[in-house]
């Protein structure tokens, strides 16, 4: 967990007991993020620094890693080598977890500050999400831009599926859109009557979920991008959406 008394913890989800010491921070911790293995987290504050932790010891496995300016999402590589935070500067930065050393600097021009940033579940893409009107896909080896996805409004959240074949977008214009990669083709469109605000993918990728300002979620069908189910919650607003590991709920 993250909080605003500038301190991160680890618990015991069993027991409810802290599993770490009170990690410090130089201010708010605005996200966090687990290693796959479990072993390291990673945490980002209010005034753009990034840590990477040992659970086990509750040090610091780097020095912390600089960005002057408010981190909003921080996220591991799926081998947990790396990390990429995205900043209100408009950069998603990648970062060495061993050494704490720069690899890349990511940045759309359009973009004065970015939302989220993640790396796809098979490694070979870095998706942006910001300001400027699109998302934007990354190679992960070369960190040359692939391929930028148009909204028409801020997008706030890219999520990649399983096999790294597919992603779906969120944003401001009331749409999430399922696209193809390597290509950018835009394979469908799910419309809202306001903001999108998160998308997710199940575990096996057959279907994603989309939850809205306008008060209802959604779940689709990825094959096809139709709307399989809408969920209604009166009104107030959806801001996140989450499958369960066996898919059958949401």
């Amino acid at each position: 967990t993250g909080s605003s008394d500038k301190t991160a913890r680890v618990w015991d989800a069993m027991t409810a007991k802290a599993v770490t010491d009170s990690l410090e921070h130089d201010s708010e911790v605005t996200a966090v993020s687990f290693s796959p293995d479990g072993r390291r987290i990673a945490t980002v504050t209010s005034k753009g620094t990034a840590h990477v932790w040992d659970v086990a010891s509750s040090t610091l496995v780097a020095a912390p890693m600089e960005h002057g300016s408010v981190a909003f999402s921080v996220e591991f590589d799926p081998r947990g080598e790396r990390i990429v935070v995205a900043c209100k500067d408009g950069t998603a930065r990648v970062w060495d977890v061993e050494t704490g050393t720069l690899r890349a600097s990511l940045q759309r021009p359009q973009s004065t500050w970015l939302t989220f940033a993640c790396f796809s579940p098979d490694g070979r893409w870095i998706g942006t999400a910001g300001d400027g009107g699109d998302a934007a896909v990354w190679a992960a080896d070369s960190y040359k831009l692939g391929v930028a996805l148009e909204h028409t409004s801020r997008v706030w959240r890219i999520q990649f599926s399983p096999d790294g074949q597919r992603c779906v977008t969120a944003s401001s214009d009331s749409t999430a859109k399922l696209w193809e990669l390597p290509s950018g083709k835009e394979l469908a469109r799910v419309d809202h009557k306001s903001s999108v605000l998160q998308v997710r993918f199940s575990l096996d990728g057959t279907r994603f979920a989309t939850a809205s300002t306008d008060g209802t979620a959604t779940i689709c069908d990825t094959a096809t991008g139709q709307r399989l189910a809408t969920l209604d919650h009166q009104g107030v607003f959806v801001r996140r959406v989450q499958f369960s590991a066996d898919g059958r709920r949401l």
